[in-house]
């Protein structure tokens, strides 16, 4: 489900990505029925101390959205400073 909420002024910081230019955020919760996002959200919260995942398009500004897993390690390949990629998907 999807949500607007607020964020807590001393959360903003940690969340900037997720934080519109208001203060709010659209939240989707995750439950465990399905396992594979809730254990990811999971164990990066208990690594950070931070339970949110940011989910957006993935491409770099003036590039298309990626279609592709080679669009994806290209861009990957590009994006400076902490990054993430987890892939739940067979290659083909």
């Amino acid at each position: 489900m999807l949500y607007k909420y607020n964020v807590i002024q001393s959360i903003q910081e940690k969340i900037r990505g997720g934080v519109h230019y208001d203060g709010s955020a659209r939240v989707q919760t995750v439950n465990k029925k399905n396992p594979f996002l809730y254990d990811l959200i999971k164990r990066f919260g208990d690594k950070t101390g931070i339970y949110v995942l940011l989910n957006t398009s993935l491409n770099l500004k003036g590039d298309p959205i990626a279609n592709t897993i080679e669009d994806t390690l290209e861009i990957y390949n590009k994006i400076e400073g902490h990054k993430i990629m987890v892939y739940n998907g067979n290659i083909q």
